[in-house]
């Protein structure tokens, strides 16, 4: 008797055994399989985001700084009153029509003007430079903040002599944007401009895309490699 229980009992630590071996093995195959892909170029003690950029940057193109929006204006308060609430932070990409902040106005007035003691973007962008608190009053025609307009994107290149004798006007150009490198942008040249009395090359980039190009991203342009044309 005593013996079939021992043997019955073997056979239970053999069999819990393999399971726990299966169950490794199986642990570590979902963990190959949501393996985190390589991380990005990360920067060195030693090194700014700009030098990063330039680091990453294929051959062939010329640094070309921050981008810049098309247009950037005012938001404005229709009303006077307290700041009750505010629906938005620096740098929040928002829509047409969307609420940025409830004032606790007088319910008339706001009714007159057809806001209902609320502010809203007057057009889509992304807004900036906030300037209203919770409980903080806020002034008829105050500005609230700035909103900007990203729909198209604004370069200006340094360039030498030389570069600057090989463009002309609505030339289109390849534009590598360092934080976006599988996305491919092109420009048109706006104007070859003197600016501190260096020759300095305007862009303008359509924006319209699935990813898009936002404050603080590091762009790059390729230039053409056009031979000079005596003008003897």
């Amino acid at each position: 008797m005593r013996y079939h229980l021992l043997h019955s009992l073997f056979l239970k630590l053999v069999a819990l055994g393999w399971l726990g071996v299966v169950a490794c093995c199986c642990q570590e195959k979902r963990i190959a399989r949501h393996k985190l892909p390589p991380s990005s170029p990360s920067l060195s003690p030693t090194e700014t985001a700009n030098q990063l950029a330039q680091r990453s940057c294929p051959t062939g193109y010329v640094a070309a700084g921050t981008p810049q929006p098309q247009r950037s204006w005012p938001v404005v308060s229709p009303l006077s009153g307290y700041v009750k609430q505010v629906y938005f932070q620096d740098g929040q990409a928002v829509q047409a029509g969307q609420i940025l902040v409830k004032l606790d106005a007088d319910s008339q007035l706001a009714a007159r003007q057809l806001t209902r003691g609320f502010i809203f973007s007057p057009a889509a962008g992304i807004i900036t430079a906030r300037r209203v608190e919770v409980g903080r009053p806020v002034h008829q025609r105050q500005s609230v903040a700035m909103l900007q307009d990203w729909s198209a994107v604004h370069l200006a290149v340094p360039l030498s002599l030389a570069q600057a004798q090989a463009l002309n006007d609505h030339d289109t150009l390849a534009v590598y944007v360092a934080e976006l490198p599988t996305q491919r942008f092109r420009g048109s040249v706006v104007q070859v401009a003197s600016v501190a009395s260096h020759p300095t090359l305007l862009m303008r980039i359509p924006n319209h895309g699935r990813v898009l190009i936002t404050p603080q991203m590091h762009a790059f342009v390729k230039l053409p490699a056009r031979p000079l044309i005596s003008k003897n």
